[in-house]
């Protein structure tokens, strides 16, 4: 809250000299100094040999501010004022995140550098993930708007340590080094794309209202070969994942119109995909694509949603796509602390959650469900494996279940129908 609070403050005063000044005076040696090239090169090169002696490559999270074009046009004259507290409320945020032996160094107004110095790269992009979403949530919290112009991107990537010992003593090339590994990532995940759309197909499974015995929903699964997955580290997330997104809500979405009933339709959707404001803007042209019976017959299904994420944040996300859509559910693990409010007010209508293990123990999946219905929102359990599994699922109170337990997937999707 230090940095949250230092912010407001700033937002207020007259042009934030003083406070700028000591806010600047209070970093630590956390902060690289772009200006002290002998300073910086000792910096960069121990960083290295760190690395090195890991056997690892060098673990750079690529801290982007997205927009900022727009927002210069938006602001006029008053845009080196907000420029100097958008890179203050980054460097704030960056800062409460970092462990003793990380550094970061600011590259520009449009790009600062961590440079991680423990962990393996899962823990790195949960860090620069939390990072770039908590910079998010507080831009949206200055700007006041459903979508700001501004919006950060965070990228962990693996850069080669003598990249970047070649070029140690000078900030602008270490961000240059950077960014032609954030080039070749991308390019890789564009040629994985291409790869993956060729050879994937769609599943439909049967989501059966246990209450009813009536299968009235499905929900779409996108299944992509192995030998079509990107052989890089980090395939799981990025461009290639919200294009798989898009793809899945455009190939999906499109069948509505084609089928009989009012079936209703789950199409799965990462929250990155959400998140990250160029991911966004192609899931919205995916949106605009489907037959206006998706505004009324189909759920985006929100998978790997930090439920930590404040509510705010989610109301300016889901807000954007909303018009397209009859509403949401939210992936959500099963013991995960939710107060009854949390998703007021977003047009969630279901919170689902893994039905796997609930014959091995069904006690986490009935008191997780519980804490679910005190918000008045139902309940859906996915990849149940047995016909027993789906009946000790309803025994917990789960309202629809979708697996094996209840019917196998269908290649295309199909009307609503009676199990027995």
């Amino acid at each position: 809250m230090y940095g949250e609070s230092k912010f407001k403050g700033m937002v207020k005063l007259g042009d934030g000299t003083q406070d700028k000044a000591k806010f600047l005076e209070s970093y630590s040696e956390q902060k690289l100094d772009a200006s002290d090239p002998v300073a910086l090169k000792h910096a960069l090169l121990t960083a290295c040999r760190q690395s090195q002696a890991m056997a690892q490559a060098l673990l750079a999270g690529n801290i982007q501010t997205l927009g900022l074009e727009e927002a210069r046009k938006s602001f006029g004259d008053q845009w080196p004022k907000m420029a100097d507290k958008i890179l203050l409320l980054t460097e704030t945020t960056i800062r409460r995140h970092l462990t003793p032996k990380d550094v970061y160094l600011v590259i520009s107004e449009e790009q600062v550098i961590i440079l991680f110095g423990e962990g393996d790269k899962e823990d790195a992009n949960k860090k620069a993930l939390r990072i770039a979403e908590e910079i998010n949530e507080k831009l949206h919290g200055a700007s006041g708007k459903e979508d700001p112009l501004i919006t950060s991107r965070a990228v962990v990537l693996e850069v080669q340590t003598d990249n970047v010992e070649k070029v140690a003593g000078d900030a602008a090339a270490v961000g240059n080094v950077v960014q032609d590994a954030q080039a070749a990532k991308d390019a890789k995940e564009r040629e994985a794309v291409d790869g993956a759309k060729a050879k994937s197909s769609l599943q439909f499974w049967p989501v059966a209202n246990l209450k009813k015995r009536l299968v009235s929903c499905y929900v779409a699964k996108l299944i992509i070969p192995e030998d079509a997955l990107p052989d890089y580290p980090g395939a799981a997330a990025g461009h290639f994942q919200s294009e798989m997104d898009a793809m899945t809500v455009e190939q999906a979405g499109a069948r509505i119109e084609e089928v009989k009933g009012r079936a209703l339709l789950l199409i799965p959707v990462h929250y990155e995909t959400l998140a990250v404001k160029g991911f966004r803007a192609r899931l919205v042209e995916a949106l605009k694509s489907l037959p206006e019976a998706s505004s009324h017959r189909c759920l985006l299904d929100v998978v790997d949603l930090d439920p930590g994420t404040p509510q705010g944040r989610l109301h300016q996300l889901f807000s954007v796509v909303a018009p397209f859509v009859m509403g949401f559910s939210v992936h959500i693990p099963i013991g995960t602390k939710l107060p009854p409010d949390k998703f007021s007010g977003l047009r969630v209508r279901m919170i689902g959650t893994t039905g796997r293990e609930v014959e091995q123990n069904p006690k986490p999946l009935a008191q997780f469900v519980k804490q679910v219905k005190s918000g008045r929102f139902r309940m859906v359990a996915y990849d149940v494996p047995t016909t027993e599994a789906s009946i000790l699922a309803k025994r917990c109170g789960v309202d629809y279940v979708q697996g094996a337990g209840v019917a196998r997937y269908l290649p295309d999707l199909g009307p609503p129908f009676s199990i027995h």
